[in-house]
């Protein structure tokens, strides 16, 4: 199969329907995903079709079909042992949408490094979806419509038209400040938290209602003293949550 060199290609495989993805680990934050070894993904989803390695220094983005792989590896200008992240392709309500989880290695135990789950990203690539059905999409979504979330909206600076929306946790854990720094020791003294975000569609108002139409949801941690520290130079500001009416 060519092999493409590209960004957020629309796969052509969809699994008709979509896994519960709450993992079940003994290590995981809220919602199940973050902290959650390679292994227990997949043995929730099943294998990938795509794999995804994005090299940030050359700004070059690798989707490909699993297989290839071997292919793959020698073109990389990255450490050819990059962990790629795991694409599913899914389906819900007949709208396809891409599932994308990215890993990195734990080290914790020298031995025996794993493989754990950094952030993850789902795009709707059907169309926009309501932020209200969000956790139909995300499961892991449902932790930001409990109560004590804070939320935040940000609006991107100019040439960027993008609206994210932040619903953070309040479940401050050792657990998530691993998390942020992708398992290797914490550069900061921060706390940390689950952060589930939205990118709404384009033309969305930053009045954000549950009728507010989502284009992309991440799932990964943030700090709300970091937040704070930032706001004024990113464009953040407090918002009520809307899953609080």
């Amino acid at each position: 199969m060519k092999l493409k060199l590209l960004c957020f290609l629309v796969l052509p495989v969809v699994i008709t329907l979509y896994a519960n993805i709450n993992l079940n680990a003994a290590e995981t934050l809220p919602g199940g995903i973050l902290g959650a070894t390679r292994d227990e993904v997949r043995a929730k989803l099943g294998e990938p079709t795509h794999l995804y390695i994005e090299e940030m220094a050359s700004r070059r983005n690798w989707l490909f079909p699993v297989e290839d792989i071997d292919k793959v590896k020698p073109m990389l200008w990255a450490d050819p042992d990059i962990p790629g992240d795991d694409v599913f392709s899914l389906k819900k309500d007949g709208k396809p949408f891409r599932y994308r989880v990215h890993y990195a290695w734990d080290k914790a135990n020298e031995a025996q490094p794993v493989l754990r789950v950094a952030k993850c990203w789902a795009y709707f690539l059907g169309g926009p979806v309501k932020l209200a059905d969000m956790p139909g999409y995300v499961p892991e979504f449902e932790v930001a419509t409990r109560q004590g979330v804070k939320a935040y909206v940000q609006k991107k600076a100019a040439g960027k038209h993008d609206i994210v929306v932040m619903f953070l946790s309040p479940d401050n854990s050792a657990l998530a400040r691993r998390v942020s720094s992708e398992f290797r020791e914490p550069v900061d003294d921060y706390e940390w938290s689950p952060c589930f975000q939205v990118v709404l569609a384009e033309g969305e108002s930053e009045n954000v209602s549950l009728e507010s139409k989502v284009k992309e949801a991440v799932v990964t941690v943030e700090s709300q003293k970091r937040l704070s520290k930032l706001a004024r130079v990113l464009n953040i500001k407090d918002i009520e949550t809307p899953f609080s009416s």
